[in-house]
């Protein structure tokens, strides 16, 4: 099964063309490693999956369904958060879903009639949406990695901005590991 595809894509920026006519697709469970020298499009070519940037001509298809997780070759956040802040970010859209189910129940206790029903159905759909995606699991997940990369509660404390370059890219894979995507897109790994 195709997970991702590109179909006669170009992208320039400005005056210089960076892609142009790159067609492949990428099937489940194939592991491919983009080769080239700098400014050639690697990161370009990943930037267009995650939707990032947009095509100039061509098309991008990923798997309806399908999830991508992105380590990125030069990340960007807020100069005070910590490893773990920066870990936990790959609960951003189940921590939303959790806070709008918190909401929910509190409009639950002060509705009646039909606006209730209303609020019990959307409820009911996005309890087992959240239940579904892994919302209760969020702590266990979080623990696993931070075993398995061997991050202790002294390296989770510390401001990710006074990280390395290769510590940086372990905490993003951290990151990306969490959120368990279908594709895993990593921009200049190391070893």
């Amino acid at each position: 099964m195709i997970q991702i595809a590109m179909n006669q894509v170009e992208k320039g920026f400005s005056i210089y063309p960076i892609l142009k006519g790159v067609s492949f697709e990428i099937q489940d469970q194939e592991r491919i490693g983009i080769v080239g020298r700098n400014g050639c499009g690697k990161t370009t070519l990943f930037k267009l999956f995650m939707g990032i940037e947009t095509p100039d001509k061509g098309e991008v298809f990923i798997r309806k369904g399908a999830t991508l997780g992105y380590v990125e070759q030069i990340p960007h956040y807020e100069t005070e958060m910590t490893v773990k802040d920066v870990l936990q970010t790959a609960f951003e859209a189940l921590n939303e879903m959790a806070r709008e189910l918190r909401t929910l129940e509190e409009q639950m206790s002060v509705l009646t009639d039909e606006a209730l029903e209303k609020c019990l159905a959307r409820y009911a759909r996005l309890s087992e949406a959240f239940e579904g995606q892994g919302g209760y699991e969020r702590e266990n997940r979080l623990n696993r990695i931070c075993t398995g990369l061997q991050f202790s509660d002294s390296f989770l404390a510390k401001s990710f901005s006074a990280l390395s370059g290769g510590e940086k890219t372990t905490v993003l894979l951290g990151k990306v590991l969490i959120q368990n995507p279908d594709v895993l897109l990593l921009d200049e790994p190391t070893n």
